[in-house]
């Protein structure tokens, strides 16, 4: 089998190259992959197993010469799977399969995945709760919006990611702020905005992995302050939801409704969110097929042993997997949690190289002596993260916030 796989430098650093390597034998396997790629291969070449091309491109997310270059892939030989993982992907890819009449997801499934008008209007359609939700192209639709639905709105890019330039408005002065310095249309007035009434309550998120059309795990979990967090600094964390949790079944009975509601390739990764609200409603907010950031993967593979990034990768190869039941994977007594702790606008001058704090799995820098920061743009902006497992949810809770704390001491800022 043929296949090219299209994966930036995020994507392949966190697995051992072994992992890549077993996954892809007996394969020939055409790589497109970002510039900073070059130091995760062995010898750093342009040709190193198991890859047999490997073309490194700079400006991975926005390069559009990506496209024509695998598209020449394909035309030059017989091409069987066109593999991505990364959000930015998903469309590129499903272009290519397209044009090359390779099967996979196509352009209609990804869009549904990556335009979120088109995902509320489906996800309303099957009768799944959603806010009230609008497409903005003029700014008078916003204003409309607002007078109709009242404050606070939320505005969010049509295909944004990380909660990059999303905006919680409060007030007049709010709205007129954004209209100011962050609106702007484009030339043609195509909408760029969709905005939605601001959902209180807390956050939710499940993630796992379909494989011939059937969801075979799931793992829900709890956001710790929230995607938004790091507009004050605040850490992004996440703790799984232990089964004995009454919001634990709730959530899995949401996860099948929507995977039933959109239509996922046969073999997918997923990250889903919802809403609780104050009055114990669930309310929709988003859905990807494709992995979860942070260290959402790590955390499933240390609390029950499954890596769903390497097992979809494998069932792109067309490797029969054997994946345990959910149900037993869940009743491994092991929880796990993840934090992510955003940069300060400043220059680094200490950093700690190690945690040995109890119940942490795996700690990583993200930051260097030196380096400077302007704060957090995203959600996923990091000078380190954390895996923290534990025997039950406020175990894991209580180890995030002692680490985060802990972290916040050692870590000096000039």
């Amino acid at each position: 089998m043929r296949i090219i796989a299209i994966l930036p430098q995020h994507i392949i650093q966190f697995s051992p190259y072994s992992e890549w390597k077993s996954a892809f034998e007996e394969h020939e396997v055409l790589l497109a992959t970002s510039k900073s790629s070059i130091g995760l291969f062995p010898e750093g070449c342009e040709k190193q197993e198991p890859f047999h091309l490997i073309e490194m491109f700079e400006h991975f997310e926005t390069n559009d010469l990506i496209e024509k270059r695998v598209l020449e892939w394909t035309q030059k030989t017989k091409v069987d799977r066109i593999l991505s993982i990364s959000e930015f992907d998903l469309m590129r890819a499903a272009r290519l399969r397209e044009a090359s009449e390779i099967g996979g997801q196509d352009v209609r499934s990804a869009v549904l995945f990556r335009d979120k008008f088109k995902m509320k209007l489906r996800a309303q359609s099957k009768g799944i709760p959603t806010p009230k939700f609008r497409l903005i192209q003029y700014p008078l639709e916003l204003v409309d919006f607002q007078n109709q639905n009242g404050f606070p709105v939320v505005l969010k890019p049509m295909y944004g990611s990380g909660s990059e330039r999303t905006y919680i408005l409060r007030t007049d002065e709010a709205v007129e702020d954004f209209l100011e310095k962050h609106f702007r249309p484009t030339a043609l007035w195509e909408p760029q905005w969709l905005v939605e009434t601001f959902v209180e309550g807390e956050m939710f998120h499940i993630d796992g992995l379909i494989l011939n059309e059937q969801l075979v795990f799931a793992a829900p979990s709890r956001y710790i302050n929230g995607c938004l967090a790091f507009e004050t600094g605040d850490f992004l964390g996440s703790v799984h939801l232990d089964t004995a949790n009454p919001i634990y079944s709730r959530l899995m009975d949401l996860t099948e409704k929507v995977v039933r509601a959109f239509p996922f390739p046969n073999e997918s990764l997923f990250h889903l969110e919802f809403f609780r609200t104050p009055n114990d409603e669930f309310i929709f907010c988003e859905v990807a097929s494709r992995m979860g950031g942070g260290r959402i993967n790590d955390t499933i593979r240390t609390a029950f042993g499954l890596d769903i990034k390497m097992s979809y990768v494998r069932a792109v190869c067309a490797k029969q997997l054997q994946i345990r039941n959910a149900h037993e994977l869940r009743n491994s007594g092991q929880l796990a949690g993840f934090v992510l702790v955003p940069p300060k606008k400043g220059t680094v001058k200490e950093i700690p190289e190690d945690c040995e704090l109890s119940g942490i799995a795996d700690y990583r820098k993200r930051a260097t002596v030196g380096q400077r920061f302007e704060g957090a743009s995203s959600s996923v902006d990091q000078v380190a993260s954390f895996v923290v497992k534990g025997t039950a949810e406020n175990e894991v809770e209580n180890r995030i916030r002692e680490v985060v704390a802990w972290f916040n001491s050692q870590i000096k800022w000039e």
